[in-house]
């Protein structure tokens, strides 16, 4: 009898760090048959990646599109040299106030980060290192609709969940 092969939707708790395609290869050498997952994470992001095994695979175009949830910690009045807490603190601001901040809650557009894993003409941003950062400022944007739960926090306020 043949033995059929490994086939199946995997939900991977993705710790920070690793790429979403770091995950992929390394469920594809554990189980033997070709791996892809539905929608990448940032290197620096933790949560849920949806792997797809073997002829489960054909499923993705029916995971990719689905609506996601981001919940998030920030620090507000700095940027760093690439957009996030990973940077270099380039420049600080004054916090704006509590009702400045909440102005900003419903359906915005976001610049997309130079550090970001969102491909500009067929390559990664992240891997285009900092020369980058104008043309995916100009080039990319992210629709999103966010909602500010705020809290206090020593230098000012902060965004306890932004989704």
């Amino acid at each position: 009898m043949t033995e059929r092969p490994t086939s199946g939707l995997v939900l991977v708790d993705k710790p920070a760090g690793p790429s979403s395609f770091d995950v992929v290869a390394d469920l594809r050498g554990r189980y033997g048959t070709k791996a892809g997952h539905a929608g990448t994470l940032d290197p620096l992001a933790t949560g849920l990646l949806l792997v797809l095994l073997g002829r489960a695979t054909r499923l993705a175009r029916y995971l990719v599109g689905l609506d996601k949830r981001y919940r998030t910690e920030v620090r507000l009045g700095l940027r760093t040299s690439t957009g996030d807490g990973e940077g270099e603190v380039v420049e600080e601001t004054p916090v704006a106030g509590e009702e400045a901040i909440l102005a900003l809650e419903g359906e915005i557009e976001l610049p997309v980060p130079a550090a970001s894993a969102v491909k500009v003409g067929g390559e990664r941003a992240y891997a285009l290192g900092p020369s980058a950062a104008q043309f995916v400022a100009r080039h990319a944007a992210l629709r999103s609709a966010l909602r500010w739960v705020l809290g206090r926090a020593v230098g000012g306020l902060r965004a306890l969940d932004a989704s």
